[in-house]
């Protein structure tokens, strides 16, 4: 009875150890399916993941432009399927991220828009976008979300750039159109200031000549000035001898010869002084005409001396001798001009001194008469000598009018002598300085042409064209190596190292209980090569139906579908042969030492971060544990293979397998060899 309930329980065992077998058999392809399956293509199914969207933005009007940021944002958002926008209100929003209504919220502030339109005064108040992730709810998303939120502000931020771009190159093209409009205007300069030269030069001459001119009217006046004073002195000689005369014409005949000379000499006296004044008569004309014409010309350079850089000194006293030639040669009232009443005053001198001598003449005519008959024209010739007389007092009264005249005149004109002399130095530095001013122009037309010539080769570009440039300077060229297309195939490696390592424990734990219940009695099946053997064949099933699986089920793309199949193989039979060395070493403890093994791989493998941001620990033991070199491989299979690389990893995974196996039989067959003299020493005994 005992017999067969043994056999009976050992047969229901051999069933369940065979459905076990099975059933880990497909542990591995279960692990791989159902978690990869699950992350497979997360990025392109976050369209399903609702954010809620809050725009509090109010719009603005600047200077005839609108801004609306906020709903700008909105409308491109409305477009984009990173994920499930949701466009709510602020109370809604707060309300679903503390719940699990939303996993993230994207804010636009009610001073969005006025804080970019206040940038046109010069104000930076950098308008914010604010974000809020319930990091509680989906770490991984919120991270995700985050970047959402800075690709909207890079948007936003790329719209403003190309809006900024757009006003600065339409206002480098104004200030274009005002070089060019600055050139045309410094070129009409130059030439104004080349005409303004020009006549300056002319002013100059004119000047030069009224200066010289007035020296020689001053020379001229001050010689007609002594010659009226010796006319005027001479006066009472000559009304003493027509005295004389009308006293000598009522004498003895014996005066007549006296007489007859004395009216010679008066004739020609007074020729002689009638020609003088004939003389100073053109003179005064030709000194007023002179006067007159500098005065027009001085008044016609007024503004010229003005605008001049002459001190303001030198233009008082040009401006004083313009006054002084006023005086001279502008009427007063009903009083003529003093010049040409000096000139008027001259003219009748002249015309009575000629009359005078015409008297003189007829009066020395008479006394030749007189002195052939003298009885009969003796008391005529007293009566003409008294008329000569009283032409001569009234000549006598005229000529120092006349002489006062003169006096003045000389002292006006010597004046104006010093006026035209500081005038023509101003018209010097008049020209100088035009001439330096047209040199400026020349120069300033020569700069802004040459300005505008350089701006107008530089701007090649429409601001259309910039702003899109600069709104978008520079794009991404994607040339990735080695490219994985879904967010599973890239964490593939890792848990099917996973899988694999789970799925070969259970085959090793399987093995170990077989061996310590003494399921198999045949030397056959407990040979620890055949067990080995046995071993690698079964996971080596395992990694073709996980392999298989990914490949149909997953659509999972290796670049070299054999070599998957290969290396998951390889990588199966390597976690075995560990696994079966350290149980052949110290038995079932095997088991929980190698999931504590896992534990460590799974943090030091870098099956999803790269190691170098692990810390120091986990990066000593990367180099040291069989995973890191499984994930290495599978990637290169996946995605791309660098030849050898992958012969170096799957040289140290052949490594780890002849290493542990050779550790676990000599430990092994050490304890079996232990145990059995310890048997031998007790049968000793008891014998």
């Amino acid at each position: 009875m005992q017999l067969k309930s043994m056999k009976a329980n050992k047969k229901s065992i051999m069933v369940v150890l065979s459905v076990l077998i099975v059933a880990v058999l497909f542990v591995p392809v279960l692990y791989s399916i159902i978690y990869l399956g699950s992350i497979w293509d997360v990025y392109n199914k976050l369209n399903t993941v609702p954010v809620a969207v809050v725009n509090l933005d109010k719009p603005v009007t600047k200077d005839g432009k609108n801004y609306s940021l906020g709903q700008d944002i909105i409308n491109n958002l409305k477009n984009n399927k990173d994920a499930e926008w949701k466009f709510v209100s602020y109370n809604d929003a707060m309300s679903g991220i503390k719940s699990d209504k939303y996993y993230a919220v994207i804010e636009v502030p009610n001073n969005f828009s006025q804080n970019i339109a206040d940038t046109q005064d010069g104000k930076f108040d950098k308008p914010q976008i604010i974000y809020v992730a319930n990091q509680g709810e989906n770490f991984i998303f919120s991270e995700v979300s985050s970047k959402m939120a800075t690709s909207i502000k890079d948007q936003v931020d790329s719209s403003i750039q190309k809006e900024i771009s757009k006003t600065l190159v339409d206002k480098l093209y104004d200030v274009k159109s005002s070089i060019k409009t600055a050139s045309d205007g410094a070129n009409n300069l130059q030439s104004g200031t080349e005409k303004l030269t020009s006549g300056s030069n002319t002013l100059l001459s004119g000047t030069s000549s009224a200066k010289d001119g007035a020296k020689q009217l001053y020379t001229g006046l001050q010689t007609i000035t002594t010659g009226e004073t010796n006319i005027v002195n001479g006066y009472p000689s000559l009304i003493n001898g027509l005295n004389s005369l009308k006293n000598s014409l009522t004498q003895p005949n014996s005066q007549i010869p006296q007489l007859v000379s004395g009216a010679s000499t008066l004739n020609t006296n007074t020729a002689a002084i009638a020609e003088q004044s004939g003389i100073l008569d053109q003179s005064v004309s030709k000194v007023t005409s002179g006067v007159e014409q500098s005065d027009a010309i001085l008044h016609s350079e007024l503004v010229a001396i003005e605008s001049s850089n002459l001190s303001a000194a030198d233009k008082y006293k040009l401006e004083e001798a313009i006054n002084g030639l006023d005086q001279l040669s502008t009427p007063n009232g009903q009083n003529p001009a003093p010049l040409n009443a000096v000139a008027g005053g001259v003219h009748n001198l002249s015309e009575a001194l000629t009359s005078l001598n015409s008297g003189t003449e007829e009066i020395s005519n008479g006394i030749g008469a007189i002195a052939t008959g003298i009885n009969n024209s003796q008391n005529q010739a007293a009566n003409g000598v008294g008329q000569l007389i009283s032409g001569a007092l009234a000549l006598e009264s005229g000529s120092n009018n006349v002489l006062a005249g003169l006096s003045t005149v000389t002292s006006k004109t010597g004046q104006l002598t010093d006026g035209l002399d500081k005038l023509n130095s101003g018209a010097e530095a008049i020209n100088s300085g035009l001439k330096t001013a047209n040199d400026g122009a020349s120069k300033l037309d020569s700069g802004l042409s040459s300005g505008y010539d350089k701006i107008n080769n530089s701007l090649k570009f429409s601001s259309v064209d910039m702003s899109n440039f600069i709104s978008n300077p520079v794009t991404i060229k994607d040339n990735s190596i080695n490219v994985v297309k879904h967010y599973g195939q890239g964490l593939a490696p890792y848990f099917i190292s996973l899988s694999l390592w789970i799925g070969a424990l259970f085959a090793s734990l399987i093995l170990s209980v077989t061996k310590k219940l003494k399921l198999f009695k045949g030397k056959i099946l407990n040979n620890f090569a055949i067990r080995v053997l046995l071993g690698s064949i079964y996971v080596a099933l395992q990694s073709i139906i996980v392999s298989f699986a990914l490949v149909t089920v997953l659509n999972i793309s290796p670049v070299n579908v054999t070599a998957f199949y290969l290396l998951n193989i390889l990588v199966a039979v390597t976690f075995f042969n560990v696994m079966f060395g350290v149980s052949n070493a110290i038995g079932l403890a095997g088991a929980p030492v190698m999931f504590v093994f896992l534990i460590i791989q799974l943090g030091s493998s870098a099956g999803t971060f790269p190691i170098q941001t692990a810390p120091q620990i986990y990066r000593v033991i990367n180099s040291v544990i069989p995973m890191t070199y499984s994930v290495d491989c599978l990637r290169m299979t996946i995605s791309g293979i660098d030849y050898s690389l992958l012969l170096g990893d799957i040289k140290i995974l052949v490594g780890f397998t002849l290493a542990f196996l050779a550790i676990g039989f000599f430990v092994g067959e050490a304890f079996k060899l232990i145990k059995n003299r310890k048997v031998e020493t007790k049968a000793a005994k008891a014998a």
